[in-house]
């Protein structure tokens, strides 16, 4: 009978060091898992400011590059213009 008393106490020894050895591995997973959830979103994170910041630079280069071409354009608009004039006034010298 007191062996089998041994046995049971050496038994329920090994089953709550193993319960405490189980919640210890859960707890060590637990805390891997959020460790890992907060590195996730901390890389979206970054992710995303990256990603407005090329936004940004984009819009602000097809911005500049737009104000460029109608600048451009404008100038050659007036240049014609120009031309045209000095053409006609030529064409009235040479007519007189």
């Amino acid at each position: 009978m007191l062996k089998m008393k041994d046995h049971r106490d050496e038994y329920l020894g090994i089953f709550n060091q193993s319960e405490e050895e189980r919640k210890r591995s859960e707890k060590i997973k637990f805390d891997k898992q959020e460790q890992d959830n907060f590195n996730t979103k901390q890389l979206l994170s970054n992710f995303e400011k990256k990603l407005e910041s090329e936004l940004d630079s984009r819009i602000k280069n097809e911005t500049d590059l737009r104000k460029y071409l109608e600048t451009k354009f404008l100038n050659l608009q007036d240049q014609m213009k120009s031309d045209e004039k000095l053409s006609l006034e030529r064409e009235k010298r040479m007519m007189t």
